[in-house]
């Protein structure tokens, strides 16, 4: 299977199953803590696990669209490497 099979067979399921494509309510169901920090303008967002608790830090520099995006790549990561990006 191909790497963006999965991905998107990934993504697929967790739309039907939460019946959303909005990736701030996809991260409230999964139990993901978003964050809003004032990263800068080198950073745009990150994920990290800490503590059992899955995280997403976005940018409140960035527009609420943008925001979007990024929580949606963060997510990504989130989903199909959950414990790897760890803090402790």
């Amino acid at each position: 299977m191909s790497s963006i099979y999965y991905i998107s067979e990934k993504a697929d399921a967790l739309i039907k199953k939460y019946d959303t494509r909005d990736p701030l309510a996809l991260c409230r169901e999964l139990r993901i803590r978003v964050r809003y920090k004032d990263l800068g303008t080198a950073v745009k967002a990150y994920y990290f696990y800490q503590s059992r608790i899955k995280n997403i830090v976005l940018n409140s520099r960035s527009g609420s669209i943008v925001q979007r995006v990024l929580c949606a790549h963060e997510l990504g990561h989130a989903v199909l490497h959950g414990k790897l990006a760890s803090a402790n």
